[in-house]
């Protein structure tokens, strides 16, 4: 009867462990521009409805919102479905914390903006960012790269503030949080992910 080793040592376990953040991480720094992609669209799209409000279009401002997010959305989807193919093909299995807590915010936040804009009043903008700012915290933790965890508390504390913020100046809010919350973190991941791979 062949016997094997099965008991792992707790550096084996450690090792094992160490393994599966460098492979989560390393996945997750190659998708930095995506992320900076999703901050510069939110910061566009803030910002150009703050000067359409300014020059008297308030009534069209949502368009900035309709021909960034939408477009962005579905080209995100688009993709993450091919990976995920990609990934079935090549036999990956288990489940994607990160990407599941992104999904839900991008699906609860595109619910917010959509269909119960109206029902959020003054809370919209805190309402909009602070599930995204969970899924920055989960990856954040999950990857150990505690410049994410700082930039997810800085942006609960900015979308909180946005409660005591005029109404008018919310759009240039949304974009300073999606600067620190993605944009930021967007360009720490990729930078990351080139020096990993000296490219």
């Amino acid at each position: 009867m062949d016997t094997q080793k099965t008991d792992f040592t707790p550096q084996d376990s450690l090792d094992m462990i160490q393994r599966v953040i460098d492979k989560t991480r390393s996945k997750y720094e190659e998708n930095g521009v995506w992320v900076m992609i999703w901050g510069l669209g939110v910061m566009i799209a803030g910002i150009s409805q703050y000067l359409m409000i300014r020059n008297g279009m308030g009534n069209l401002a949502g368009y900035a919102w309709v021909v960034t997010m939408i477009p962005l959305f579905i080209i995100n989807m688009v993709v993450n479905f091919q990976k995920g193919r990609q990934n079935v093909r090549e036999n990956r299995k288990g489940i994607d914390a990160i990407g599941v807590a992104w999904l839900m915010a991008g699906c609860m936040a595109m619910l917010s903006g959509f269909i119960f804009n109206s029902k959020f009043g003054a809370s919209f903008t805190t309402v909009m960012f602070l599930p995204f700012c969970v899924a920055a915290v989960v990856t954040g933790l999950s990857l150990q790269k505690p410049a994410l965890i700082f930039m997810s508390v800085l942006s609960v504390g900015i979308s909180y503030a946005a409660l005591y913020i005029p109404w008018m100046y919310h759009s240039l809010v949304a974009a300073g949080i999606a600067c620190v919350l993605f944009f930021i973190p967007g360009i720490i991941l990729w930078t990351d992910y080139k020096k990993r791979h000296r490219v």
